[in-house]
C-alpha cells in the first residue's frame, strides 16, 4: 500500500509543480499577449489541473486511512 501512496504522491508534486508553472505564466503578460482562445483554454486547463490535484489528495488521505 504504500507503493501505491508514493506513486500518487508522486505524480501529485510532479503536476503541482506543473500547475505552478503554469499560475506563473498565467500571471505574466505573455500571457496576456495571447488570443482569446488560448487563454480559454488556459483557464480551463488550469482548473483541470487543480481538480486533479485534489483528487489525488483526496485518493492518498483515503489510503492512508486504511492504514
Amino acid at each position: 500500500m504504500k507503493d501505491i501512496i508514493k506513486r500518487i504522491e508522486d505524480e501529485r508534486t510532479e503536476l503541482d509543480e506543473k500547475l505552478n508553472r503554469l499560475n506563473i505564466f498565467i500571471g505574466s503578460d505573455a500571457f496576456d499577449e495571447l488570443d482569446e482562445e488560448n487563454i480559454k483554454l488556459l483557464l480551463i486547463q488550469q482548473a483541470t489541473m487543480v481538480k486533479y490535484s485534489n483528487i489525488l489528495t483526496d485518493r492518498i488521505n483515503l489510503l492512508n486511512k486504511g492504514n
